[in-house]
């Protein structure tokens, strides 16, 4: 869970068919107090999400192939899409931990297969940068 502004809150789940699934607060429970909006994909471990701004959320999670996939929402449109992912590589044996710090500042962090730690960053340029690859 994660707060991008006052009177905002924004959950992530993994649902029904490991499906990364989304609910927000912003005075209501939207899309709807007992519904949620699905947003694709088949995900290992919980998601991690951290907002950086206001109206900017980034969610990172673990597909089947122990791969991270990255999405994100810029106040109008989720990227790459609602149900798509970037998949910024690397193989991770439990979930990412990530941290927003300041506005366009992002750090990702990954246990590999190897077992050493792996770090992905992100400081306003266009892709995350970094390596997350054992």
């Amino acid at each position: 869970m994660t707060s991008w502004g006052p009177n905002r809150l924004d959950l992530f789940v993994v649902g029904t068919g490991s499906a990364l699934h989304h609910k927000w607060w912003n005075g209501s429970w939207g899309p709807g107090q007992t519904t949620y909006e699905g947003q694709g994909g088949v995900i290992y471990y919980d998601p991690e999400c951290v907002a950086w701004g206001p109206n900017r959320l980034d969610i990172f999670v673990v597909g089947t192939d122990s791969a991270i996939y990255h999405k994100w929402w810029n106040g109008t449109s989720w990227g790459p899409s609602l149900t798509g992912y970037e998949r910024p590589g690397g193989k991770a044996v439990g979930p990412p931990t990530a941290v927003a710090w300041s506005a366009n500042r992002l750090d990702v962090f990954i246990i590999g297969t190897d077992r050493a730690l792996y770090h992905k960053w992100w400081n306003g340029s266009s892709s995350l940068a970094g390596d997350a690859s054992p």
